[in-house]
């Protein structure tokens, strides 16, 4: 006769899902975040944003609008390369 193991028994979880999609949330990017950003993630960046744009609401929209101009105004800065 073998002593019981509390240990061992994993008894199954269950999963907890909510249906539906998940709601992503427009982020507000900084000048200083942006600038450590290569030119080709800024473009790739700006192109996703550029693509959002019809389905966000208004706060979202404008938040868009302000990381797009940062964006932009990086991009306008000379970068020299050694």
């Amino acid at each position: 006769m073998q002593p019981a193991s509390f240990g061992a028994v994993s008894r199954p979880s269950a999963a907890i899902t909510r249906p539906g999609t998940k709601e992503i949330k427009m982020r507000e990017y900084s000048m200083s975040e942006l600038l450590n950003l290569t030119r080709r993630e800024l473009f790739q960046l700006q192109a996703k944003l550029l693509t959002e744009l019809p389905s966000l609401d208004d706060e979202e929209l404008a938040m868009a609008h302000e990381n797009l101009r940062r964006i932009r105004r990086i991009l306008a800065y000379p970068r020299y390369v050694p």
